[in-house]
């Protein structure tokens, strides 16, 4: 009787461990691109700002960190590089295609030398190195709240209106002025289509101002 008792219980321990070895290579299929958040150094991020129009689709990670507009920022904090990370570990793995038009772009470099590349779509499309991601709307609120802060959208700002701009008006109070209500009325909200028009009327407004003196 026993015997047989032990005969049973030995069934079902080697049933439970084949269900637990299926569902870890299920895991593993789907989380290849696992990160362990304790190997991160630091990320660094290259990204266009919002509402710039492109001559060409930004397809690669290369086209991004080239490209003259953009912005580099290097978070060694804690707890962004936690939450970032296990909100790309917890995205799952597709075959679908996906948008290659990049925004952002991240390189994660691991203590053992060793860096991964995440590039994110202007659709919400996510290559971690050479493999897919589904879409993960977290992940990009998540970068909207992070990197296109006030303070970095000033920077933006203040870069594209040497262009156009004389330092005088860059150095002074109506510049930060204009800002602020740039900030307040458009891109607060994620208006950039407004905020471009609102700019170009800021330089006709000035350039009007240059020619009547």
């Amino acid at each position: 009787m026993n015997g047989y008792i032990k005969k049973i219980i030995g069934h079902q321990v080697i049933r439970l461990v084949t269900i637990l070895l299926g569902f870890y290579s299920l895991l593993s299929c789907s989380h290849s691109h696992y990160i362990n958040v304790d190997h991160v150094e630091y990320i660094k991020f290259a990204y266009i700002p919002k509402g710039l129009e492109t001559i060409k689709g930004l397809s690669s990670w290369e086209d991004v960190v080239s490209h003259e507009n953009k912005i580099d920022t290097i978070i060694d904090n804690k707890k962004f590089i936690s939450e970032y990370i296990d909100l790309l570990n917890s995205t799952l793995e597709t075959e679908d295609s996906v948008s290659r038009d990049f925004r952002v772009v991240s390189l994660i470099k691991l203590n053992n030398g060793k860096e991964h590349y995440v590039c994110l779509g202007e659709n919400n499309g996510i290559y971690y190195d050479s493999i897919i991601l589904q879409d993960n709307k977290q992940i990009f609120d998540f970068i909207d709240q992070h990197l296109y802060t006030k303070e970095q959208l000033r920077k933006f700002h203040l870069m594209f209106m040497k262009h156009f701009c004389s330092d005088t008006y860059l150095q002074s109070n109506k510049f930060d002025t204009d800002f602020d209500s740039l900030y307040h009325h458009y891109l607060i909200n994620n208006d950039y289509d407004s905020y471009s028009t609102a700019i170009w009327d800021i330089v006709e407004n000035l350039s009007n101002d240059i020619v009547e003196k």
